[in-house]
């Protein structure tokens, strides 16, 4: 979080701390839902949405096919923890999106996230964010997103290490 607060990257570097080299770096994107156009149908013929209880929280929707997962994607409808964050009611949060590498840039990764922006306009939601990674922004995951008119609002160091002072042995 250092990289979206200057103050705090400046206190991480004033006690001896550099960003990770290496590290993986996260985009973080946020927008509103009511710019994503309704549901259509499948964009390829014998593909179906299926809709399941998420491995942490919310809901994951599956694209199958042939009786196979061929894409998902997973959201999470309540940021607020059961109320206790206030401030985060009517937020959701995109956890994972992932289509099958024979599946992709045949519309169902965008027809996943149709289904489940339909899913948390139906739970009062009308904001998102979601994380992507530094590989998958490369591979064109943010050019997807901003295609939904949701931004790129920061870019963060996982994590930072404490510089070694010249001549100092390891602990």
């Amino acid at each position: 979080m250092a990289d979206a607060w200057p103050h705090v990257a400046a206190a991480l570097r004033a006690a001896g701390f550099v960003p990770g080299e290496g590290e993986p770096r996260e985009a973080l994107y946020s927008g509103r839902l009511d710019g994503v156009p309704a549901l259509g149908p499948p964009p390829v013929d014998g593909v179906a949405v299926r809709r399941a209880a998420g491995e942490c929280s919310g809901m994951v929707f599956l694209a199958e096919a042939a009786g196979r997962v061929v894409g998902r994607c997973e959201v999470d409808a309540d940021l607020t923890r059961g109320g206790e964050r206030p401030a985060l009611r009517g937020w959701a949060e995109l956890s994972e999106a992932h289509v099958e590498a024979g599946w992709r840039n045949r519309g169902v990764g965008t027809w996943l996230v149709r289904h489940a922006v339909h899913w948390l306009r139906l739970a009062d939601c009308d904001r998102i964010v979601l994380a992507v990674g530094a590989d998958d922004e490369a591979r064109g995951a943010g050019r997807f997103y901003r295609r939904f008119g949701w931004d790129m609002f920061v870019r963060e160091a996982r994590s930072w290490r404490r510089e070694r002072a010249a001549g100092a042995s390891h602990p």
